[in-house]
């Protein structure tokens, strides 16, 4: 059973942010289809374990150039990538830009809710609205903007029941995530949680970013024609962008390994699903967005991914999550 509690963390400055603190558990626990004990690599920084991860139950917004997770207040935007790790860091230690493996920790969550018979998550993906279900709405920020304010929709906009867990995960605004990204359409990574690190270099030219290798072989995404297929391999693959639903993505990857299950770069639903998958395999490099927009429909979800985008880019679109664990001394 995951066990997790709703907390306030405050930062450096003493400030309040209302966060869920999730105790360490196994990735099986979170993911059916892995096998054996090995604790969840969110819960692995510097090769130590940790006993809890914070994460938010709010999109960012900034106050005075800090990041927080507080309701009813208009998202952080137009901030580009190296600005978000920047501003954790004022933040105080152990304060991180969501990673990769804490993202989908969450949309696994998400998976075991929904195949238990809990209601689809929905949210702002439609000017304020979901085009799931128009009567659901949130409260916009401004007259004239798409974007609701943090934690302003209804219960299906959250993860738990009551308003409770992570709120906006779907649309709203698409999130940056640290810890992965594309490069010449192969992919990278930063292991287990350490793009978490007060130390971890997120630069472009940094060490710390690995291939993602099966069998030996970089694991690529292959755009040509129209065609994408995500594939392990050698051999030159297509260099052109392309966007479709992941049902329509070739994925010729059997079995996936536990740790590419943990990055979130494939999603445990394939097939029928039609959240949107984007890729630049031709750009030196781009950073991931996850989970739609307010203005991107049946584009969103917990499974989409941006994997289009510089980190250089910027927009009133574009948002993030705080994160936070105790760095020990």
């Amino acid at each position: 059973m995951i066990k997790s509690e709703l907390v306030i963390v405050r930062d450096k400055n003493n400030n309040p942010n209302i966060m869920r603190r999730y105790e360490k558990c196994l990735h099986r626990e979170v993911d059916p289809s892995v096998e054996g004990d090995a604790v969840h690599p969110m819960f692995i920084i510097r090769g130590k374990e940790v006993d809890a991860i914070y994460l938010p139950e709010y999109l960012s917004c900034m106050i005075d150039g800090i990041p927080y997770s507080l309701p009813m207040q208009p998202p952080a935007t137009m901030m580009d990538f190296d600005s978000v790790v920047e501003c954790h860091r004022r933040k105080g230690d152990g304060w991180h830009c969501m990673t990769a493996v804490e993202w989908q920790f969450i949309a696994d969550l998400i998976r075991l809710r929904e195949s238990a018979g809990a209601e689809m998550l929905r949210g702002n993906t439609y000017f304020g609205c979901s085009h799931v279900m128009p009567m659901e709405h949130g409260i916009n920020k401004s007259e004239n903007s798409a974007i609701t304010l943090t934690g302003s929709g209804p219960e299906s906009w959250f993860l738990y029941d009551n308003k409770e867990g992570i709120a906006d995960f779907v649309g709203n605004v698409w999130k940056r995530i640290a810890g992965i990204r594309l490069v010449n359409g192969r992919y990278q990574y930063i292991k287990d949680n350490d793009a978490a690190a007060p130390d971890c270099d997120l630069s472009m030219d940094s060490k710390e970013w690995l291939d993602v290798l099966i069998d030996g072989k970089p694991l690529k995404v292959s755009v040509e024609d129209g065609e994408i297929t995500i594939l392990a391999t050698n051999e030159e693959t297509g260099k052109e962008y392309g966007g479709d639903e992941w049902q329509n993505v070739g994925i010729d990857i059997d079995p996936i390994p536990d740790f590419v299950k943990a990055l979130g770069i494939i999603p445990a639903r394939h097939e029928g699903n039609r959240e949107y998958f984007y890729a630049d395999a031709e750009e030196s490099e781009c950073v991931p967005f996850r989970g739609g927009s307010s203005y991107g429909t049946s584009d969103g979800g917990s499974s989409a991914l941006g994997l289009n985008d510089l980190r250089s880019v910027v927009g009133g679109g574009i948002g993030f999550f705080s994160a936070y664990y105790k760095v020990e001394s």
